[in-house]
């Protein structure tokens, strides 16, 4: 009888399986040949030592951004194999201040400030990454293998989109931003019609409850664009909410509150729109 020996198990690299080269974006996935390159450049552009991210190099993708304008938002959609059998999941960061009306006031900072600003590359890893945190995250027991990821969507800090849009990234963003600029436009109608910062902000609250994206819509996804853009919008709604709250909490006046939102001037919001396919 002769003897057997496992057979090991061949080892899957994440392939990345979105293009978005023709609008400046290179995405590189352990699979491609010079991920290890760009790696290294990452590494020693932010000094971040190779131990932080020996982790999560088998689940990351490297996202280098060569457009003309910084990336403020990234929604990517990850595919992960585990004894439950084959999944996606979703991750992304958002730092949206260029499209909301803020202004980056020290022109030393200006072009630094963004997700991923012009000519710089990010590493984004299913778990995390290393200088933000955040990720899809583990629920416990053998970790799953990350097989490949996508990039559904980008916003540059113009308001342009580029992507597949699958998640309905566009809609959420568009739903958050609408709201942020509805508050502010009715904000300040209300001082032109007379009324105190504290009216404004206690007629506000009176009206607009807290509010949770339900957990069955998080995850099995949205019907259509239209329940994502209605429920981000009622989201933003509670997060500004919970931010007059916050500052009251701190002690600071109701007009403190309300100038937060009111130095910011509704023109300068950036129009969303998607870039041709």
């Amino acid at each position: 009888m002769g003897l057997t020996f496992p057979v090991p198990r061949e080892e899957k690299k994440l392939r990345v399986t979105s293009d978005l080269t023709k609008y400046g974006i290179k995405t590189y996935g352990l699979a491609d040949p010079s991920f290890d390159d760009e790696l290294q450049k990452y590494l020693t552009e932010n000094a971040i030592k190779p131990a932080a991210v020996a982790d999560w190099k088998d689940s990351a993708i490297l996202v280098r951004n060569n457009a003309d304008h910084e990336i403020v938002g990234i929604r990517i959609l990850w595919t992960v194999e585990s004894p439950m059998g084959q999944r996606r999941s979703r991750s992304g960061q958002n730092n949206p201040g260029a499209l909301i009306g803020m202004k980056v006031l020290d022109p030393a900072i200006v072009g630094h400030t963004s997700l991923i600003n012009i000519g710089a590359v990010h590493f984004f890893s299913f778990y995390g990454d290393p200088q933000s945190g955040n990720g899809s995250g583990m629920l416990g027991g053998r970790p799953p293998t990350v097989t490949s990821a996508a990039i559904d969507g980008i916003f540059f800090d113009d308001g342009s989109f580029a992507g597949a849009n699958e998640s309905f990234y566009f809609e959420e963003m568009s739903g958050s931003t609408k709201a942020e600029r509805d508050f502010i436009e009715d904000a300040n109608k209300a001082v032109r019609s007379g009324m105190n910062p504290s009216e404004i902000l206690n007629n506000f609250i009176a009206s607009h409850p807290d509010f949770q994206i339900p957990a069955e819509v998080m995850f099995a996804g949205y019907k259509d664009g239209q329940q994502a853009f209605d429920l981000f919008y009622k989201h933003q709604n509670a997060m500004i909410r919970e931010q007059i709250e916050s500052i009251r909490n701190a002690g600071r006046s109701d007009e403190f509150a309300l100038n937060y939102y009111t130095n910011r001037k509704p023109e300068d919001f950036k129009t969303l729109r998607k870039l041709e396919k």
